[in-house]
């Protein structure tokens, strides 16, 4: 499934799946399912598939350094968490908003 894209636009402005993964983007695979997706906007010449660089560039997402290793480990354990139901998230919400002097000792420490 292709999306509508003004195809009065200057080629130029447009490249094909292989001339826009020569520059840089992701595999042609990838971005046929960003344009089956819809997340790409894209247009069909015949049997040639293009696509806007603005797009392109538009599916860039800038990427935000941790700004503390704290932070940077806050990240790598929130990552890895499996699926988490919303008592298991309140719990949790609950047992990290704690400090350490109003923590209740842990179950089963004397």
């Amino acid at each position: 499934m292709t999306t509508q894209v003004d195809v009065q636009r200057p080629l130029a402005k447009r490249l094909s799946l292989q001339a826009a993964h020569a520059e840089g983007y992701p595999s042609v695979s990838t971005l046929r399912r960003y344009i089956s997706d819809g997340r790409l906007p894209a247009v069909r010449f015949g049997g040639r598939i293009e696509i806007r660089r603005s797009d392109l560039e538009a599916l860039a997402v800038p990427i935000q350094p941790a700004t503390t290793p704290v932070d940077a480990a806050i990240h790598r354990l929130a990552s890895s968490l499996p699926d988490l139901t919303d008592q298991q998230t309140k719990r949790l919400a609950l047992i990290l908003a704690r400090t350490p002097t109003s923590a209740s000792p842990s179950v089963g420490v004397q």
